[in-house]
């Protein structure tokens, strides 16, 4: 897989990644990564948000970085399928430091669902 570290990220936005140089861009195995967003063994799009009490929340369709953070990322958007994406919108849900992820889904809080907040986006205009 090719990657880009952290450090080599000059500047982000919502069209584009800007990186130190061409040199920034390097390549490892698969494995040796431990999460990625989009592909890779254990990436977190379409990964279950399910609460410590069991209750599934959808699965995640995006992730949101503060600038003034840097690389943290500050919540991630949830879809709870097509249907009700198109009827109710997808929420977004703060990270907090007891999310947790594992290999089939990311466990969060078990008051998480009052958490959730409505996103802005095309879909729910």
């Amino acid at each position: 897989m090719k990657f880009v570290a952290w450090k080599d990220i000059v500047a982000y936005g919502e069209d584009a990644v800007m990186i130190r140089s061409k040199e920034s861009i390097d390549k490892t195995d698969a494995d040796h990564i431990p999460c990625t967003f989009l592909l890779g063994k254990n990436k977190l799009k379409d990964l279950k948000v399910l609460t410590t009490t069991g209750t599934i929340l959808g699965r995640i369709s995006d992730v949101y970085f503060d600038q003034k953070l840097g690389n943290t990322i500050g919540a991630l958007e949830i879809s709870d399928g097509l249907v009700t994406d198109l009827i109710e919108g997808r929420k977004w849900l703060p990270c907090s430091d007891e999310m947790s992820i594992g290999e089939n889904a990311l466990m969060v809080p078990a008051m998480s669902e009052e958490r959730l907040q409505k996103a802005i986006n095309i879909v729910n205009g």
